[in-house]
């Protein structure tokens, strides 16, 4: 579908960026001078693109349905398939994913183009992977509207990632928690998705609240995560029988090393399996199971150091595992009995 966006707007919205880019690389002499021009443009890029958020036309959920009739497409559950209709959330999603024309975008699951024709507006460049080439047709003229489009089909877990700044999407439900691990070991600023809201709330979750898990612990490792807002059922066709909400993920610099991140899951599993108990007695049971008690019990118990052997699993610091996944990797690494008995989680 064509958007009604004038020429003007673009051109405004393109040459605005462009200054701004060479505002920021003047001299100290004039950087007074420079800072004020600067907060001017900003104002007037937001503006310009406020202008955008209101020309922009988005498919409501009849032109969805429309638009699924004409290509005999029908959404596939076991894909996860809910199209968002809502044209705030999805400007929403742009706004604070500070989308500009210096960015280069990643979208999963583009399905029937969306938020796809909004991000081509905003961004630089945007590419899109979908899995489902049912969609081909639908995204090929959304293609032809922008030459900075790039679709890709396949599975995102096979094809090769592109080199991006950031990842807006709406994931799929299907695949949100494995994707969610991929995007951490990708080279990017921050990434804006809509997932279901339990799995949002298990991903924020702090050290010493009830539902601290592996997964929060494994993510805050790598980035800092923050909940947005909910997104109603409403905003989606067809409606999710699950909440939503939309998260926020900047990335960091990685807070601790571990000796290899299946041995820091799998050590993660077999704690959180007992949250309530404590670390000393888990570790106590470690041993046992691999025939290592009397040889290290005292060796490893003496480097994690009492206070956090008597801590409950969930009272546990994410720095805190990574130092009892480096003594215990250090002590054990050479013990087959127990690399073995790990696998099992």
């Amino acid at each position: 579908r064509k958007l009604h966006i004038t020429e003007n707007l673009t051109n405004l919205f393109d040459q605005n960026a462009c200054n701004l880019s060479i505002l920021r690389k003047g001299s100290t002499q004039t950087k007074q001078t420079n800072e004020k021009r600067i907060r001017l443009k900003i104002k007037d890029l937001k503006e310009s693109n406020r202008k955008l958020e209101d020309k922009i036309d988005v498919f409501s959920k009849n032109k969805v349905k429309s638009c699924l009739k004409k290509w005999s497409i029908h959404p596939k559950k076991d894909l996860g398939q809910h199209f968002l209709i809502d044209k705030k959330i999805i400007h929403k999603e742009i706004n604070v994913g500070s989308v500009t024309k210096f960015d280069s975008v990643l979208e999963i699951g583009p399905g029937v183009g969306n938020l796809t024709q909004v991000l081509a507006r905003f961004a630089g460049k945007v590419i899109a992977i979908e899995k489902d080439s049912s969609f081909k047709a639908i995204l090929a003229n959304v293609q032809k509207l922008h030459t900075n489009l790039k679709v890709v089909y396949g599975d995102f877990f096979n094809v090769k990632k592109p080199k991006v700044t950031k990842i807006i999407a709406n994931l799929p439900y299907n695949i949100a928690l494995p994707v969610l691990f991929e995007i951490l070991k990708l080279d990017i600023k921050m990434a804006v998705l809509i997932i279901q809201e339990r799995l949002a709330k298990r991903i924020t979750v702090t050290v010493g609240h009830r539902g601290y898990s592996r997964i929060s612990v494994q993510i805050s490792r790598h980035a800092d995560v923050s909940i947005i807002e909910r997104v109603p059922n409403s905003s989606f066709f067809p409606e999710p029988s699950v909440e939503n909400s939309m998260i926020l993920i900047k990335k960091i610099k990685v807070k601790f090393d571990v000796p290899s991140e299946d041995f820091f899951s799998q050590i993660l599993k077999y704690f959180f399996l007992k949250r309530d108990e404590t670390i000393g007695r888990l570790i106590k049971r470690l041993l046992m199971n691999v025939n290592a008690e009397n040889q290290f019990t005292t060796q490893i118990k003496n480097k994690i150091g009492s206070k956090i052997l008597r801590k409950k699993v969930y009272r546990v610091s994410p720095n805190q595992f990574g130092k009892i996944t480096n003594i215990l990797w250090k002590a054990l690494n050479q013990n087959t009995i127990f690399l073995n008995f790990l696998k099992k989680f």
